[in-house]
């Protein structure tokens, strides 16, 4: 029952297993080592370390992005497909983006590096989108020319998290 609750926690309020495994830890070595009185304050002590925790303003160490219109989304969806990004990449909800010489782009808000070592943040996306060679010198991601406009709503795109609405609209 325990592992499900931590399962159910986890999905909810995306906390890193990490951060999960702390607050239990903690929570067990307080428990054994408090009196009657602490025992019961413990779990509410508990929950409201998760609520706090799910509160925060990243997701697994990311900053969320800027608030972005469903303007700017769906012109980063034009853009993704006009500039081919989907020769290269799978893109969840651009028609015919499946391929596989570069990475996936699905759920990139969740991830915390672009290229394995730069933080994923707002702008490091932006900056990476127009030049990825300024970071990785030798990145087979060619320079397509992307200006500060439209790698920015192409940021928007990818940071945003798709919903049953999304699917239906196209």
């Amino acid at each position: 029952m325990l592992r499900r609750s931590v399962s159910i926690l986890f999905c909810i309020f995306r906390i890193r297993c990490n951060q999960i495994s702390q607050i239990f830890l903690l929570f067990a070595a307080l428990q054994q080592s408090a009196g009657r009185t602490l025992k019961l304050i413990l779990p509410i002590l508990l929950l409201s370390s998760l609520l706090l925790a799910s509160a925060c303003t990243s997701v697994n160490g990311v900053p969320e992005p800027p608030n972005v219109s469903d303007t700017q989304v769906e012109g980063g969806r034009q853009l993704i497909a006009s500039y081919g990004c989907g020769s290269c990449h799978t893109i969840p909800g651009i028609p015919g983006a499946d391929s596989i010489v570069g990475p996936p782009l699905s759920d990139y808000y969740q991830r915390r590096y672009i290229v394995g070592r730069i933080p994923n943040t707002w702008d490091n996306l932006i900056a990476w989108i127009q030049n990825p060679q300024h970071f990785e010198p030798d990145s087979a991601m060619p320079n397509l020319g992307v200006n500060e406009a439209d790698a920015s709503q192409i940021a928007a795109y990818l940071y945003h998290q798709q919903n049953l609405l999304d699917i239906f609209r196209r």
